[in-house]
């Protein structure tokens, strides 16, 4: 029986690809379709691989990354208002201001030395209990981020133009992934989006053309910055 999840790469795609491409698709209910297309379209080779500018080769593991979770967000974007609206994230930031992890340091000196009460795994020491406690701070305060992108990228849609309204899916695409890129690489790689903007479509190499990108760029909403992609 065919492992679904195994990707069939041609031999030019970059290690670094493969290895995010795989681990995407190990993953339970991805788009095994679009991973697909990035691991075999010769697109990817002529237009985006071979066509990599030097702020990003090296990097290609973070462009498939990217340039997917943009794709399954656009994918979603039906369901956004009602994350913005509804998602208990709305209070992550409360998370991410952990008063038990400044209590903890505070405390650390004498906690460790009477660090016998505790109730739990004797395994857990002190030490790796604040580790926790921190990382959990920080995931708390990631959340945060990714809802207030959610908020952001909702705000965007609702701006698309009625006149952009048949390819809104592409435009919020080409917006989200340039601010993602500027972001990485300092520039928005416009011919880079416009062939990955092919690729997850499926048009067969006629996606969004880098002057339209830039011309979607200029009459996209100026109020705030683009939303970023998870990474």
């Amino acid at each position: 029986m065919t492992d679904r999840r195994r990707l069939n790469f041609e031999t030019w795609v970059p290690e670094a690809a493969k290895s995010e491409l795989q681990q995407l698709a190990n993953k339970p209910d991805e788009d095994h379709q679009l991973l697909g297309r990035l691991a075999s379209y010769e697109v990817m080779r002529d237009e985006v691989w071979k066509k990599l500018p030097a702020a990003a080769q090296g990097a290609e593991g973070l462009i498939i990354r990217r340039t997917y979770a943009a794709a399954r967000l656009v994918e979603a974007w039906q369901k956004i208002e009602h994350v913005r609206k509804y998602s208990s994230l709305r209070t992550a930031k409360k998370g991410a201001r952990l008063k038990l992890r400044d209590a903890m340091k505070r405390t650390s000196g004498d906690a460790g030395d009477i660090w016998h009460l505790w109730p739990g795994d004797r395994l857990i020491t002190f030490e790796i209990a604040l580790s926790v406690v921190e990382q959990l701070a920080t995931f708390y305060g990631a959340a945060d981020a990714w809802y207030k992108n959610v908020v952001e990228m909702s705000d965007q849609l609702s701006r698309v133009r009625k006149k952009n309204a048949k390819h809104a899916r592409e435009t919020m695409f080409v917006r989200w992934l340039e601010g993602s890129f500027r972001r990485d690489f300092g520039k928005p790689l416009d011919p880079i989006i416009s062939a990955l903007s092919s690729v997850v479509f499926d048009k067969g190499g006629e996606g969004a053309q880098a002057p339209t990108i830039r011309g979607r760029r200029r009459s996209a909403p100026r109020k705030g910055t683009f939303a970023k992609a998870p990474s």
